[in-house]
């Protein structure tokens, strides 16, 4: 595919960064669509010990409309939390039609730092106490704040913020160790040693509506960013669809019927909870009644099923979803394929469950699913960094493994990458293919049926014409390599052979945009119909216009489909007009 084809209507997609700053920076060396420039406005981004050139994110191409899409699950696993979500944030300022985000579970869960973190939930023995708290953890793993001090050979917190935040971090979200890592980076940042003290106030800061905008980062992230984004023929969610969750919003009785509507719906659902969140952050201590919760609750394994949120019980949760069963690819179910069809969708891209050292595709039929999170690529795998002169070391379990997923807004898809022995050959272990259309490898995306490599997955294919096969057990994946030859003779699952929606118009997909509400949806319809660059950014412009007026949507359609993205510096300087106006 020539360079051409990576300067106009392709996204790429990133996800599951978790705080790794080096794997951002390797993304970057290979993206044909981004890059990491030195600019003074820029966050401190080191390519190796000791450099401190401050860098920002950019498109190769900044004239064109290339886009990019980050799948969510920002933090946790790294020394980069702060300033991958600032270098984020600073790019879609910058590029606001062209830079979409999605929401994780390791994103919206840090709303709960607002009250656990507070005065009242600090004094309270029933919370240290709590035995229903974490409800998403099974009831026998369950460690309480009281118990977890007594497993340190403690009675009572030397520091109440600092052992609290320890254990939310390490039996509640799932990131042992996060706190030092927290710690480490705001010496980089700051060039000083940081306390305890200041560890907790870094947490308490980030979703806090008072403080200055480099301070409350996860707050600003998650005002920007939505539960899903159409583009094109392609959905992205940060976890998956199902037959539980496609269609369904938290506490809403209401069976959306085509995806555009669910997603303008669900959307508008987590603006809400934001909302209520930022008008009142510290109001509760940690259950149902805080502001926020809903959204908080649908980014656990259980989400959408809380009785106040769901009477029936059902989780529905997107981001929290999996493709796998029992460790291992699954076929999308008839329900998702063709409630994807009708509104002319064909792929969904998400992250959220690691699986190997490189995407995996799952083909059913005309639809197909690609995984993009590889944050478990290398086990063990440890990083040592300077942090003011020092070596720090920690685990990152990625290697030196690499991928981005290109998104064509027709539906075409394209992998490139390393697969985690990067060092041990370029060639060797660079992966390379595409999906769609002329270009489309023909067994990538499928199932093998049977013989001696049943229930085998194509998981990618080499630059140098082999192809990579995985089979999933549990934790455990098994992998295969393959000639082109040997392709030839295994038996393939008749569901996931090969099969391309026809081109064209997207008709089926105006139809649920044109419906949405009389004329506001005419005027949406033809602005769309006639723009160059159809991007459905459906996560608060298209939420906001179904509300608005006649006469106010002609105004917000034309922002909706212009370039302004392409201008940042004057769509700035015009927010800050409407902000001294008071509009």
């Amino acid at each position: 595919m020539s360079d051409d084809r990576y300067r106009s209507d392709v996204c790429s997609f990133i996800c599951d960064l978790e705080g790794n700053l080096q794997y951002l920076i390797e993304y970057c060396n290979i993206s044909k669509v981004i890059k990491l420039e030195e600019h003074e406005s820029g966050q401190v981004v080191p390519f190796y010990d000791g450099d401190d050139k401050k860098k920002r994110l950019e498109f190769v191409n900044k004239t064109g409309n290339t886009k990019l899409c980050f799948g969510g699950d920002s933090q946790d696993k790294g020394i980069g939390d702060i300033r991958i979500v600032l270098l984020f944030l600073d790019f879609r300022k910058r590029y606001k039609d062209r830079v979409h985000f999605i929401i994780g579970n390791r994103d919206c869960n840090k709303l709960r730092m607002a009250t656990e973190l507070g005065e009242a939930a600090l004094a309270s023995d029933e919370v240290a106490n709590d035995k229903g708290f974490p409800y998403w953890v099974p009831a026998d793993k369950r460690v309480t704040p009281v118990e977890a001090l007594a497993k340190d050979g403690k009675t009572s917190p030397a520091n109440p913020a600092a052992d609290r935040l320890k254990w939310m971090l390490k039996h509640t979200l799932g990131s042992d160790g996060a706190f030092e890592r927290r710690k480490w980076e705001l010496e980089v940042m700051t060039g000083k040693e940081a306390s305890d003290d200041d560890v907790v106030q870094s947490y308490r800061d980030e979703v806090d509506p008072s403080k200055e905008d480099d301070k409350q980062f996860m707050l600003r992230f998650l005002k920007e960013a939505c539960l899903g984004f159409t583009y094109g023929k392609t959905l992205f969610v940060h976890g998956g669809v199902c037959d539980d969750n496609i269609g369904y919003i938290p506490g809403d009785p209401k069976e959306y019927k085509t995806l555009t509507e669910w997603i303008v719906a669900l959307n508008k659902w987590k603006t809400q909870e934001i909302e209520d969140f930022t008008n009142h952050p510290t109001d509760g201590l940690n259950s149902t009644d805080r502001k926020g919760h809903g959204l908080m609750d649908y980014g656990t394994p259980c989400g959408g099923c809380m009785p106040r949120f769901d009477p029936e019980g059902k989780p529905r949760t997107v981001i929290c979803t999996s493709p796998l069963e029992k460790g291992n690819a699954a076929l999308l179910t008839d329900t998702v394929t063709d409630f994807l069809a009708k509104s002319n969708i064909f792929n969904v891209v998400v992250g959220h469950i690691p699986h190997g050292d490189c995407p995996t595709v799952i083909r059913t039929g005309e639809a197909i699913l690609v995984m993009g999170d590889t944050s478990y690529s290398d086990m063990g795998h440890k990083t040592t960094r300077k942090v003011n002169g020092t070596d720090q070391t920690w685990v990152d379990n990625r290697g030196g493994a690499v991928s981005e997923i290109l998104v064509w807004f027709d539906g075409r898809l394209e992998v490139h990458g390393y697969r985690k022995d990067k060092a041990a050959g370029e060639v060797e272990n660079q992966i390379e293919y595409q999906l769609r259309y002329e270009q489309a490898d023909k067994y990538v995306g499928r199932k093998v049926k049977d013989g001696d490599m049943k229930d085998y997955w194509v998981k990618a294919r080499y630059k140098d014409g082999r192809y990579c096969l995985c089979l999933g057990q549990g934790f455990k994946l098994s992998y295969a390599t393959k000639t082109e030859e040997e392709m030839a003779a295994l038996v393939w699952d008749e569901k996931t052979e090969p099969k391309d929606p026809s081109k064209g118009v997207f008709n089926e997909f105006m139809t649920p945009v044109g419906s949405l509400a009389g004329s506001v949806g005419d005027v949406l319809a033809s602005a769309w119909k006639d723009a160059t660059d159809l991007t459905t950014d459906l996560t608060k412009q298209a939420s906001d216009l179904v509300v608005k007026t006649a006469s106010d949507v002609t105004t917000g359609v034309q922002g909706l489909v212009s370039p302004a993205g392409q201008d940042g510096e004057k769509e700035e300087e015009k927010e800050e007009e409407k902000k001294k106006a008071g509009q």
